[in-house]
């Protein structure tokens, strides 16, 4: 190419360029134009403020007189090739200024003439610092929520699993207590002839003594009836009608099983045998008592600890009160 040529696409870019000149010193985005050879022909107030000159100052000049060697190369052949094709290219880059660091859009697209030829290029760097930041953190934040809603599903589906082995637990309790209904309807007339005998022989039997040490006679229970074996339905009924009766909210009621009630619920657990409410009976072998038992835990009593002895077939049961330990 020779050297009038040149001159000749240099000023046909100046002439073009004067009539954007005014509009692009006013513009905050940074700007320039090149010629074919990489030369700067001018650029706005934005961009010359980046490397400490005045607008003025860069016609004429390259990338070589303001930055790296390697750099200067790399920008340059990015040039070619947009003169090359033609083509307008968009690229996210990394512009440092005074050792600080922002993210620019850059548009970098061809300068034709009236006939269509290329002459130069324009760049616009449009700062989306800002943008970035923010598109970061909805990143972040989408990542964030993102692994909280794996976490809720974790959860969702253990408490799926969770009310599913609850409800299969209730139906299995449900059935239980169908079957004790049935078995219980059918020992009401027994009941109400144990009942019956219990409150016609009250007082006689109140008044037997265990090792010489007498059994209190009391309006709250019956200790002859307590000693006898029976079923589990009469004494799931009778331990319950007695609980009715004397009241309280179930969790304020202990129940255990023993060998020796009478210790443990006078000397362990400081029934006081007077005042306090208390109640026990005996099943018929000490698997029917720990069934009792499972049955009133299930049914919302406390449990307490009775004796580790053999043949625990006797259920006791009582109500808190500021003397009993619990």
């Amino acid at each position: 190419m020779s050297i009038m040529h040149k001159r000749l696409q240099i000023a046909e870019l100046c002439k073009s360029g004067m009539m954007y000149r005014v509009a692009l010193e006013q513009l905050p985005h940074r700007m320039f134009i090149k010629g074919v050879n990489h030369a700067y022909i001018f650029c706005n107030k934005a961009y010359a403020q980046d490397l400490n000159i005045t607008p003025d100052e860069i016609a004429g000049k390259s990338d070589y007189n303001y930055f790296s060697e390697m750099l200067a190369e790399k920008i340059a052949a990015e040039e070619d090739e947009i003169l090359r094709s033609g083509v307008t290219i968009e690229t996210r880059e990394q512009y440092v200024v005074s050792k600080k660091e922002s993210t620019v859009l850059a548009t970098k697209s061809p300068v034709r003439n009236d006939n269509g030829d290329i002459i130069g290029l324009q760049v616009v760097l449009w700062d989306i610092t800002d943008d970035k930041r923010r598109s970061d953190s909805i990143a972040l934040l989408f990542k964030d929520l993102e692994g909280q809603l794996v976490q809720k599903e974790a959860e969702n589906k253990a408490l799926k699993i969770d009310l599913e082995k609850m409800s299969i637990r209730q139906n299995q309790l449900e059935a239980e207590i169908k079957n004790m209904q049935k078995s219980m309807k059918k020992q009401t007339s027994l009941r109400r002839t144990v009942t019956d005998k219990l409150k016609n022989n009250l007082t006689q039997e109140t008044a037997k003594r265990k090792d010489a040490v007498e059994w209190p006679q009391t309006t709250n229970n019956f200790t002859s009836e307590g000693s006898k074996s029976k079923s589990s339905e009469i004494i799931l009924m009778e331990m319950l009608e007695f609980m009715q009766k004397e009241g309280g909210q179930t969790k304020t009621w202990y129940v255990g099983i023993t060998n020796d009630p009478r210790r443990q619920l006078f000397d362990e657990h400081q029934v006081h045998y007077q005042h306090d409410a208390w109640i026990y009976r005996t099943a018929a072998s000490e698997r029917e008592s720990q069934h009792i038992q499972t049955f009133f835990l299930e049914y919302g009593l406390n449990e307490v600890t009775g004796d580790r002895g053999s043949d625990r077939r006797m259920v006791y049961a009582y109500r808190k009160s500021i003397s009993t330990s619990p």
